[in-house]
């Protein structure tokens, strides 16, 4: 699965997200690039929307980051061989459903830390995506 960016400004995304994820102005930009395509690790859908898992292209260029989908349009919607969709609640009681690498799901902590685990991690799911294209 690959997403385009259509735009990097934090003023594209709904209010409510914005006050949750983004601690600049309103009118920043956010670190990813416009046209540019980028590999997504995951999708997952909560109280505020959906959210592609995606590398950025400095802040977050070595490990992926849970992106508002509202940034991105699919340029290629078929799903990575493998993947499963786990639902849960999140710590607020809202609805989560997470698609990704059963991988992912052991180690989302980690991957979210970037931690030694979480590059290892990260590192076979980039080996899967790659095989898939």
């Amino acid at each position: 699965m690959q997403v385009r960016c259509i735009s990097n400004q934090i003023s594209k995304v709904s209010d409510r997200l914005q006050a949750y994820a983004f601690d600049q102005d309103e009118d920043g930009e956010i670190d990813i690039t416009v046209d540019k395509i980028y590999d997504v690790y995951g999708v997952q859908e909560n109280n505020l929307g959906r959210f592609y898992l995606v590398q950025t292209d400095e802040l977050n260029s070595d490990m992926p980051w849970w992106m508002p989908a509202e940034l991105y349009k699919v340029s290629d919607s078929s799903t990575p061989i493998g993947w499963v969709t786990k639902e849960s609640k999140d710590s607020t009681g809202h609805n989560l459903t997470i698609s990704s690498y059963p991988m992912y799901f052991d180690a989302e902590e980690d991957i979210e830390d970037s931690t030694e685990r979480g590059y290892e991690v990260f590192e076979e799911m980039r080996r899967l995506n790659s095989e898939v294209k």
